[in-house]
């Protein structure tokens, strides 16, 4: 992307509503909490939680999941996998024919196995509105994951999902979620370049608003601090409800905020629910304007036929932005909680040969930061569009 586009992308300065009122780190001395896991919920959401402030949990209680685990419980259930064509090319395209394919869990295992394909194929989100799709379900029914965490106390959970997969390093693009988020990683390293929601980092999308919780809401889809769209519950409220918009409602409760990827002539969002979009940067495209194979890869994000980028991603690296982050390094047996609204770009590495695995949970953002018992103004909503 050139520099004249990067420009017309940039967050708005002069009509940007900032309302957050949550945790900023010292700009010179930038740290994160280590907080261990026997932290009561009550005291978790008065600390991190209410004051929008990231942190790591150590010390598990549970067993982490292997690969040997899953396929023990899903090895013949299928999922649809992102499928490189070599290793120069990039992940991201995983709901388009060309870059998906649907295994069994048994069949993308051995994959990972083999040295020649380990680096063509990678296990994200599914394609589905459950809250616990495969092999998530699963785990789950198998009890070796929880259907919530003991942390996130009242907040209500949007979805949980699997990242797994076996090359070197593959990174993601500078952006934010629409939800919190707690990363739990089972094996490999995740490593975090963290800024805080307030710092001026540009974006593609025109930001609106910086919500008080953090969550940020673009010009053409203004969201509650919740993250309904304010469109969408005008609708409701007019109890305009027939069954084509109860669909369109379905969608921003849905895993698409927080992934995106081109399958159609349109760009548009996608129920895929990826936080960590891995791999997303640094494809060739193909569009009138011709494209410059000399552009750094690391800049570059998963674009539309319209050279449309998704909102809540940067042009930049994140060297290139000028307030100083934080880079974390989440081991296996760590969770890193993370608000909505905190730029993040992450790595993924393997070590000692094995596979890059994560669990996460994505909950609603709270707007009643105030109340432990019941953060959420409107729960009935979210509840509604969830069921």
């Amino acid at each position: 992307m050139n520099s004249k586009d990067q420009s017309k992308r940039k967050r708005p300065s002069k009509e940007l509503h900032n309302e957050y009122e949550g945790y900023t780190w010292d700009m010179v001395n930038p740290s994160i909490d280590r907080v261990d896991n026997s932290i009561s919920a009550k005291e978790f959401f008065q600390r991190y939680i209410s004051k929008r402030r990231p942190c790591i949990l150590i010390n598990p209680s549970k067993s982490k999941i292997t690969a040997q685990l899953i396929c023990q419980v899903a090895g013949d259930a299928e999922v649809q996998v992102e499928r490189r064509t070599d290793e120069t090319k990039t992940y991201g395209q995983n709901r388009s024919k060309e870059y998906q394919v649907n295994l069994t869990i048994d069949a993308f295992w051995k994959h990972l196995q083999d040295g020649k394909s380990r680096e063509l194929y990678y296990l994200s989100t599914q394609e589905s509105d459950d809250t616990f799709s495969t092999p998530c379900r699963q785990l789950l029914e198998a009890g070796h994951i929880s259907a919530t965490l003991e942390w996130a106390g009242s907040l209500l959970l949007q979805s949980c999902n699997l990242w797994w997969g076996a090359s070197k390093e593959s990174s993601s693009g500078l952006h934010h979620d629409f939800h919190d988020n707690f990363y739990l990683v089972q094996s490999g390293i995740k490593r975090f370049r963290l800024f805080p929601p307030s710092y001026n980092v540009s974006v593609y999308g025109e930001i609106e608003t910086i919500h008080r919780n953090g969550l940020i809401s673009y010009r053409n889809n203004p969201t509650r601090a919740d993250g309904v769209p304010i469109s969408k519950r005008a609708k409701l409220d007019e109890n305009d409800s027939d069954e084509e918009d109860s669909d369109e409602d379905q969608a921003f409760i849905g895993k698409g905020f927080d992934y995106e990827s081109d399958n159609s002539d349109d760009f548009q969002l996608k129920d895929n629910g990826n936080d960590d979009y891995d791999e997303l940067v640094g494809h060739e495209d193909n569009d009138d304007e011709g494209s410059d194979a000399s552009t750094d890869k690391k800049m570059r994000v998963e674009i539309g036929p319209d050279n449309s980028r998704p909102d809540h991603f940067s042009p930049l690296h994140p060297d290139d932005v000028a307030d100083l982050g934080l880079t974390v390094e989440i081991h296996p047996g760590e969770c890193l909680y993370l608000p909505c609204g905190w730029f993040h770009h992450v790595t993924s590495l393997c070590t000692n040969g094995e596979c890059h695995m994560a669990l996460n949970y994505w909950y609603h953002p709270p707007d009643c930061l105030e109340c432990f018992e019941d953060p959420y103004s409107h729960r009935d909503d979210l509840c509604l569009a969830k069921t």
